[in-house]
């Protein structure tokens, strides 16, 4: 998931930009290229695991939705600045992980 493999064009029709479309962002070994630096596996109908490298994060989603890129939106509309905020890792939660 490191670079693309295959690249998917904008359709012709596409109602947004190829760089606001995460399905533009290039495919290989079954993971999705998203924007933001992240990547993605997908599930039928709305179910995602997005990894996001720079945050040490991982999303899972499982819905049932059919604008599938309605929810990535989201994500990087209200999640993503939210993991930038606290991306800062307390004292505490070093020694747990350090156990």
């Amino acid at each position: 998931a490191t670079r693309v493999h295959i690249a998917q064009p904008n359709p012709p029709d596409a109602k947004r930009p190829p760089e606001t479309n995460d399905w533009t962002q290039g495919y290989g070994y079954q993971f999705w290229g998203c924007r933001h630096g992240a990547y993605r596996a997908d599930g039928a109908c709305g179910q995602f695991c997005i990894v996001l490298p720079d945050q040490k994060a991982v999303i899972v989603m499982t819905a049932e939705q059919g604008d599938m890129q309605a929810v990535l939106d989201e994500v990087w509309n209200h999640l993503l600045p939210a993991f930038q905020r606290t991306n800062q890792i307390t004292d505490a939660t070093q020694q747990a992980f350090q156990r």
